[in-house]
């Protein structure tokens, strides 16, 4: 995986992806490259983000667009793809995407740090030879979409396209598992924006491509790892509305917090949360002090009941908030 640093602006980001894309393009013939577009991750009030950039610029040739279908999403509001073509055109289209991503970025670091993007990714195909290549790309994609719960057996919509999530997805299932996924879906690479604009690209594994008959390979842990970073994502929104110097808690941070929540054995999402505000608000290292210390206690031998905590704690008079405000090392020995 290439990364490029934060601090980069956005022309230098745009040059970096047109200078990957043309790179992936030509290293190898047939080799197409794609823009991943989800108008469903944004609000639904909202346009999408490439027609106002669209709308009124003259193409010589109309860039082709499939969508890839989803059972349970409405037609329009299913992920597409739009082709990036190798010229002077397609630069333009680049460009009028990435206007797109930065504008999202942007809105993201103004509001909420978990803010969705429809603007997920950008792929580029293996180069091996396939008819109707864009059609039978996004059925793989599509059929990529569903993942089973290890818990009950369900299959829900995974949006691993999402760069909230694509970003993690190296940390929770391994470089080389990813690698070979994308691999499958007949790629070759998969460029996304992470935090502050920086570009991820992602290779894929050298493969005839396919799709295995369960494409993620997910148990408890890895199901809960991606848990993790959905109510991450969620502290960053709602920190800035719980105190004005939670503007930036930052995800990483966010994601500590609620790691160290689920070690408590928290899956109720009231409980992670109020875990969160607890640990931004009053002491990072709260659940140290003796009071906590024995809630959790007997938290964990009752079960861990969804809610509890979420209750208890609201119901925290000042008193005992000052004390857990001035939670020492000691006060846990």
């Amino acid at each position: 995986m290439a990364t490029l640093p934060s601090h980069f602006g956005m022309s230098t980001v745009i040059e970096q992806v047109l200078l990957s894309l043309r790179q992936a393009v030509r290293e190898r013939p047939n080799c197409r490259a794609f823009a991943f577009i989800d108008p469903a991750l944004v609000d639904s009030t909202r346009q999408d983000p490439l027609v106002c950039e669209m709308q009124g610029m003259v193409w010589n040739t109309q860039p082709a667009i499939v969508s890839i279908p989803i059972s349970i999403i409405s037609r329009e509001r299913q992920p597409y793809l739009i082709e990036i073509a190798d010229s002077i055109d397609g630069d333009r289209l680049l460009s009028a995407v990435m206007r797109a991503a930065s504008r999202e970025r942007e809105e993201a670091l103004e509001h909420d740090v978990g803010v969705m993007r429809a603007v997920c990714a950008w792929i580029v195909t293996n180069g091996q030879d396939e008819s109707d290549l864009q059609a039978r790309l996004a059925q793989r994609l599509s059929r990529a979409s569903w993942i089973r719960s290890p818990h009950d057996g369900v299959h829900t919509v995974f949006r691993f396209w999402d760069p909230r999530i694509t970003t993690h997805l190296p940390r929770i299932i391994g470089n080389a598992e990813w690698s070979n996924l994308i691999g499958s879906w007949g790629l070759s690479a998969w460029l996304c924006l992470g935090e502050d604009n920086a570009l991820q690209r992602f290779a894929g594994a050298n493969a005839k491509p396919e799709q295995p008959a369960n494409a993620w390979q997910i148990d408890a842990n890895r199901w809960l790892a991606m848990k993790q970073i959905g109510w991450a994502h969620r502290v960053c929104q709602l920190a800035p509305k719980w105190h004005e110097s939670l503007i930036d808690v930052g995800f990483d941070r966010a994601l500590a917090i609620i790691s160290r929540a689920t070690r408590h054995g928290m899956r109720d999402e009231a409980d992670l949360l109020r875990f969160a505000h607890a640990a931004l608000t009053l002491h990072s290292d709260f659940d140290t002090h003796p009071l906590v210390v024995n809630f959790l206690t007997g938290f964990r031998e009752r079960g861990c009941p969804m809610g509890e905590f979420s209750r208890t704690a609201r119901q925290w008079d000042e008193q005992t908030q000052t004390a857990l405000r001035n939670t020492t090392i000691k006060d846990a020995i």
